[in-house]
């Protein structure tokens, strides 16, 4: 499996563990969704990306060894894409199999926005944070799931328990079938915040059910 290094350290030094936790969470529990009906060249997005450090995992599990991957990370705060950029734009001058782009884009408007492209083989969302704005991200999961491909997954991960379950409940209002959502064992509590941890759940979503999938209860 080709693996894909950043260009420049990471920001934070807790940074390359919780990646790893993430790597190991994705790997049982999301990468097995993976259709095998989906084209080899694929596109993903992360919405509401910030740094988009998880970049790289997500092009090492979700690509197809004989595509290309295109990778477009959405956010609003143009430091956080100015730092992805640097750390993974370039990736297509070793690896000419990923092109990653950041764009300062508002995803509440994805329908409008050409420069993203259709359909989308996966969409993850990392820390959610539907308690903050539940019109918001409810309308950003509604645009989410009509750009995704039929065999395509939606991914979240969530800080929180109950802002998890919410996220939950609103994307299944919209239709989205829940295939699996599982607790992180190793997740790393954020000391400043009570509840809080990175990564603590993931959900993994379709738009139609698979007859193997197995529901993790919380």
């Amino acid at each position: 499996m080709l693996v894909h290094l950043p260009n420049r350290p990471f920001s934070y030094r807790e940074t390359p563990e919780d990646l790893a936790s993430l790597r190991s969470l994705l790997e049982v529990h999301a990468q097995p969704f993976m259709s095998t009906q989906l084209p080899p060249d694929r596109h993903i997005l992360n919405l509401a990306c910030g740094r988009s450090d998880e970049t790289g995992l997500l092009a090492d599990l979700f690509s197809h060894p004989l595509g290309e991957t295109q990778f477009t990370g959405i956010d609003i705060r143009a430091a956080e894409l100015d730092e992805a950029s640097a750390r993974w734009s370039a990736q297509h001058q070793n690896s000419p199999k990923l092109r990653a782009r950041f764009l300062n884009l508002d995803g509440s408007k994805l329908p409008l926005l050409k420069e993203i492209p259709s359909p989308t083989h996966l969409v993850f969302f990392r820390h959610q944070n539907f308690w903050n704005g539940p019109q918001l991200w409810t309308s950003l999961f509604d645009h989410a799931l009509h750009q995704l491909h039929s065999d395509g997954l939606l991914i979240i991960t969530s800080y929180f328990d109950k802002e998890h379950l919410l996220a939950l409940s609103a994307l299944e209002s919209l239709g989205a079938h829940l295939l699996t959502t599982v607790r992180n064992p190793r997740s790393r509590p954020v000391v400043q915040t009570e509840g809080k941890s990175v990564d603590r759940h993931l959900a993994v979503f379709a738009l139609q059910p698979q007859e193997e999938a197995s529901l993790l209860v919380l």
